[in-house]
């Protein structure tokens, strides 16, 4: 996971810990790496080249909280995209050597190297989206096909000047395995929502790296919806790069029956008069596991910025667990930052106030939880009307199994 401390100070920098890998991981190699070459234009095939040496020094990592021991990667697959007929969307395969340029400067650590890297090189589908300035797209750009069987997605979407756009990235054709990697350049005064859906299933193992860079006046919104099985790693790194920009994550998560979700979100900002802001809502049953990060960094030129990062996570079980993990870090004055965490437990009264009004144990609970999710659904269904559909039922399925 990203770092939650600075490794430098001034003109020193801190002994870094030695990164623990599982040694006897079943990974790509060469014959894999020639396979994914061959859809690719030459100025991508330069640019996986030279990460490819990078992926093979470094192996799976052996995280403390998450444990990858029993996951496999699935087989190479050399696909082809399907062609678009839309004049601002290409595949990734074919980029032009300024492109390349760009996604080369959209470069980020992600939930671990060896994981961004692998969906940089061996991704099985990916567009480029550029909408052009001052352009506003009328409808949500989806992301992910129910016809579609591709697990490792890389993706680059460029909102031009004062544009508007919304995005949603919906993993549903994923199956027991996926790794998306995604990044976001918002132009100058422009405006992006995002919504993700993250689906597994209970074996599964997903991964999904974000970086978002906004230049001066721009806006993002982004929702992620957890309501599924599986071990699931979640990052997103939002950048402010340009004064008067602002950046919103709003997290909703639900770990049931054995589900795993680590979930890392950072405001990084470094220019003026910016505002970054982190609110996560979850609830944990069964046995289910969560982790929250919630990373603010204010750093030099920042003055006049606000960061704030807050996770409410509600206990339903005695074999639930959670930990919130929250980070602040202030390299200017004059700014205004903040982090909280709460934990609650289940609250037996309430309980048995519903149970005594006629409804069964279960049927409290699914109520319980419908109404802590039901604020940010709202909230999610003000910009996505058509894409929510379903979300409230998932969610209830999910509990009282």
């Amino acid at each position: 996971m990203e770092k939650s401390i600075n490794l430098k100070h001034g003109d020193k920098t801190m002994v870094r810990p030695s990164r623990k890998e599982i040694l006897d991981f079943k990974d790509y190699g060469d014959r894999d790496f020639l396979m994914a070459c061959e859809k690719f234009g030459p100025p991508m095939s330069v640019y996986v080249s030279d990460r490819y040496s990078e992926y093979k020094r470094l192996g799976f990592p052996d995280w403390k909280r998450t444990n990858l021991r029993g996951m496999s990667i699935p087989p190479m697959v050399s696909r082809f995209p399907r062609k678009s007929t839309d004049p601002y969307l290409k595949s990734m395969n074919w980029l032009s050597s300024d492109e390349v340029e760009l996604l080369d400067s959209l470069d980020f650590e992600g939930s671990d190297r060896k994981l961004l890297l692998l969906g940089d090189i061996f991704f099985d589908s990916g567009v480029i989206l550029s909408i052009p300035d001052g352009s506003v797209m009328k409808k949500p750009f989806l992301v992910g096909r129910s016809d579609s069987v591709e697990q490792i997605s890389n993706n680059l979407f460029i909102a031009g000047e004062h544009s508007e756009i919304q995005i949603v990235i919906d993993s549903k054709a994923s199956r027991n395995w996926f790794l998306q990697n995604n990044r976001f350049l918002l132009k100058r005064g422009s405006k992006v929502d995002v919504l993700f859906v993250n689906h597994l299933g209970s074996e599964g193992y997903g991964f999904v790296n974000n970086f978002y860079r906004l230049e001066e006046g721009a806006v993002l919104k982004v929702f992620e919806v957890s309501p599924f099985s599986g071990t699931m790693v979640s990052y997103h790194l939002g950048l402010s790069a340009g004064k008067n920009s602002s950046m919103d994550f709003e997290p909703l998560f639900l770990a049931a029956g054995n589900t795993n979700l680590d979930l890392q979100f950072i405001t990084r900002i470094m220019a003026e008069n910016c505002n970054g802001q982190i609110n996560g809502t979850g609830v944990a049953i069964d046995n289910g596991s969560v982790i929250f990060r919630g990373n603010v960094d204010m750093r030099r030129g920042a003055k006049n910025s606000t960061g704030s990062e807050h996770s409410s996570v509600t206990i339903l079980s005695d074999g639930a667990r959670a930990d919130a993990i929250p980070c602040l870090l202030v390299d200017e004055n004059e700014v205004n930052a903040s982090h909280a965490a709460t934990i609650g437990s289940l609250d037996e009264e309430r309980i048995f106030y519903l149970m005594s009004r006629g409804m069964t144990r279960e049927r409290a609970l699914k109520m319980i939880v419908r109404g802590t999710f039901e604020p940010v659904i709202e909230r999610m269904e003000l910009l996505f009307p058509e894409n929510c559909g379903g979300l409230r039922n998932a969610l209830d399925r999910r509990v009282g199994r």
